[in-house]
């Protein structure tokens, strides 16, 4: 009797608090992708610090730290659309650069690092409708010419709120226990308790090759039986299967007029950061580094610039 009077909401709060009890121990009755209508509806991202040490390309003696990973990938689905391994720390760099990666030409793109593909094996190069994210780089102004320009909506979950990007989430979870066990470098269990191994020691790979890793294992997941994915009536009818490539292949025949493709500059005219920099005449001055470009050349800016007293 007391078990059914309980109010296991307001205990679990009172216990927990709000924030965990959301996250951890609520009623999971609703579905990533309920609001999709299909490919590009809504794309989701986000980062993780892979938990490998990489050394530098140009000194192999020389251990540079934990690459992070951007992943963008489609609701509908569950294709990875956008991809980007970077040295910096979750930000709007990243984010931006996998965010144009998305609406890339993927077979340049692979070619880039010494892979080999058909647009048939990674036809995304498209613009979602919608982007959700967590309330970090992308709640910024930076992103504000995207919505404004290209006509795309942003969300933002709430703090403390992981689940509700649980498809990408899952993904970075997907990758790590696949590849961890035949990449050297690779942290185990141990990570920094005591006496446990220093796998900084083991790092043998650059951040160029664990790149080549990281595509291999998207082009591997848009191709993998996803067993959790539950299909609509027409899908069952149509038996389509629950592969990435395959759902999307038949979003896009059956659900079109989502997918939007820009040219790639574009897209990164529209993701650059806007700031201010100044023309002298050793270049254009940004952050203690100079620039040029044959537009200032031709039009002599930077001579310009140093008779300006004249």
């Amino acid at each position: 009797m007391v078990e059914k009077e309980k109010n296991i909401q307001k205990a679990l709060i009172a216990r927990k608090g709000e924030k965990k009890y959301k996250l951890q121990h609520r009623a999971v009755l609703g579905k990533s992708d309920a609001e999709t209508i299909g490919p590009g509806s809504m794309y989701q991202i986000d980062a993780t610090i892979g938990d490998v040490y990489l050394v530098s390309r140009y000194n192999r003696n020389w251990i540079i730290g934990r690459p992070v990973i951007y992943a963008v990938i489609d609701v509908f689905s569950r294709m990875i659309t956008g991809l980007y391994v970077g040295l910096e720390g979750p930000s709007w760099v990243g984010a931006m650069m996998a965010l144009a990666n998305a609406a890339m030409d993927k077979v340049n793109f692979c070619a880039e690092y010494g892979i080999s593909i058909s647009d048939e094996m990674w036809p995304c190069n498209y613009i979602p409708q919608t982007i959700l994210a967590d309330r970090g780089e992308i709640e910024s102004k930076n992103i504000d010419r995207l919505i404004e320009t290209l006509h795309v909506k942003v969300q933002n979950t709430p703090p403390y709120r992981a689940d509700w990007k649980g498809i990408v989430e899952q993904y970075f979870r997907t990758i790590n226990t696949k590849v961890k066990p035949l990449v050297p470098g690779f942290i185990d269990v141990d990570f920094r308790q005591r006496g446990g191994n220093d796998y900084r020691y083991d790092a043998k790979l650059d951040i160029f090759q664990f790149t080549q890793i990281i595509i291999k294992c998207v082009l591997h997941h848009n191709e993998n039986w996803l067993s959790s994915y539950n299909k609509d009536e027409l899908m069952v009818a149509d038996e389509v299967n629950p592969i990435p490539m395959k759902l999307w292949k038949w979003g896009v025949a059956n659900r079109s007029g989502i997918l939007r493709s820009y040219h790639e500059d574009i897209i990164k005219l529209n993701l650059m950061p806007v700031d201010k920099a100044m023309v002298t005449a050793k270049g254009i001055k940004y952050k203690k580094m100079f620039y040029s470009c044959d537009k200032a050349i031709q039009e002599m800016w930077f001579e310009k610039a140093r008779n300006s007293t004249i």
